[in-house]
């Protein structure tokens, strides 16, 4: 049954994927992917200090690191420009205390746009811009939170975030099924879409069906809700109706993340995780 479901009689375990998530989440680099490499076995692609770093992680769940790189020369003369801006700028300031000239403005604004000007650009040349995996391999981004999920395959991860962009909420729900298939659930618009994956990451089975009324309309509510009380209390003259128009606020609050809390919906015994993909803005 599973080979005539997923198309594949053998499928994996995720070790490889969980090792590499472990040795990211150990080394906290400046930015790194994860790619799917032969054999079942994960790379984990690293930049930290301008460096690049290779690491394999192996069906087994042993690592190990195959490759490294120096920084580029563009990185390390952004970062001289840096190190040269914020020097001068300390510099500045005390020049100004001790000679104290009489238009401190052109003599100490000046030197001082330049400063900031070099850690700008230092910062901006520093930046390298080319990409940490090769054109056409199979990559993902770490996830700012797995709520406990375990990826069978980058691919599959790759799937899931890719489902999150497309939906209207930075993170989506997931549940694991047989033969290291996932059920992932997004948001878009008023529907609840349902996408089963299977452990590679291919879209098995789609369905989609309307949200209830209240639960859409709760967020605009709460908007049109917001706005109102903002203006009731910048335009009340009593402090009792400002007052009770954040207390009427609090309440609006509080139905909305009632309503939004029944917009997931779970059968008994199904063990939901939430991915959280980006970080938070605030």
């Amino acid at each position: 049954m599973a080979g005539e479901i997923w198309g594949r009689d053998r499928f994996p375990t995720g070790e490889s994927v969980a090792a590499a998530l472990s040795l990211a989440k150990e080394l906290k680099p400046d930015a790194c992917l994860l790619c799917d490499a032969a054999d079942e076995s994960t790379e984990l692609l690293v930049r930290k200090g301008g460096a690049f770093q290779r690491y394999v992680a192996y069906a087994s769940g042993a690592t190990e690191q195959v490759e490294t790189r120096a920084p580029s020369r563009r990185y390390r003369a952004g970062r001289k420009l840096t190190r040269a801006g914020l020097a001068g700028i300390p510099v500045i300031v005390a020049a100004g205390f001790i000679f104290r000239p009489e238009n401190s403005t052109p003599w100490m604004g000046g030197p001082l746009f330049i400063a900031f000007g070099l850690v700008l650009c230092g910062a901006l040349i520093s930046q390298d811009w080319g990409e940490l995996a090769a054109p056409g391999m199979v990559s993902a981004r770490i996830p700012y939170r797995l709520g406990g999920w375990e990826p069978r395959t980058v691919a599959q991860l790759a799937a899931v975030e890719d489902l999150c962009d497309a939906g209207d909420e930075a993170s989506v729900r997931v549940r694991n099924v047989a033969d290291g298939g996932v059920v992932v659930e997004t948001f878009r618009k008023r529907e609840r879409h349902r996408h089963l994956l299977d452990a590679r990451g291919a879209v098995v089975e789609h369905s989609a069906s309307p949200l209830p009324a209240k639960i859409y309309w709760a967020r605009r509510f709460a908007g049109a809700s917001a706005i109102a009380v903002f203006v009731v209390f910048v335009l009340a003259e009593d402090r009792r109706f400002a007052i009770g128009s954040v207390a009427a606020l609090v309440l609006v609050g509080l139905v909305v993340w009632r309503m939004e809390s029944r917009k997931h919906t779970a059968r008994p015994g199904e063990d939901w995780f939430k991915v959280q993909v980006e970080a938070p803005s605030d």
